[in-house]
């Protein structure tokens, strides 16, 4: 039995050498136009539906009402799984990517970017 228990614990502290995550927070701004798409909400929901995109939250004090589009403050926090990859690539396309959502017609930012890995 103890040999047992020496071999799972063995196996559950083996690294993966293949494995590579590291996750950052951005937070962008998006003009979302109240003609086309949807609504706030969904904007939002559009955005988490997109790969790699971990979570989507609205920055409190970031929302502005204005004729004909509303301005949202957005944190978004995403994985990129390859390494060599530069995070400035794949925020750009990150952009390019919620700027094919209807209602979104501008992006602006990164204001802030943060490794939120967990460092081991």
């Amino acid at each position: 039995m103890k040999r047992i228990y020496e071999n799972w614990r063995k196996y559950l502290t083996e690294e993966d050498p293949t494995y590579f995550q590291k996750i950052y927070k951005i937070v962008l701004r998006f003009h979302i136009t109240k003609e086309k798409g949807g609504d706030k909400g969904q904007t939002q929901q559009d955005v988490r539906a997109i790969p790699d995109v971990l979570t989507v939250i609205s920055v409190r004090g970031g929302q502005k009402e204005l004729p004909g589009k509303y301005l949202s403050d957005l944190a978004i926090r995403f994985r990129v799984s390859k390494r060599g990859i530069d995070p400035k690539i794949a925020i750009a396309d990150l952009k390019k990517r919620c700027l094919s959502i209807k209602s979104v017609v501008r992006i602006d930012g990164p204001y802030e970017i943060d490794d939120v890995s967990r460092k081991t």
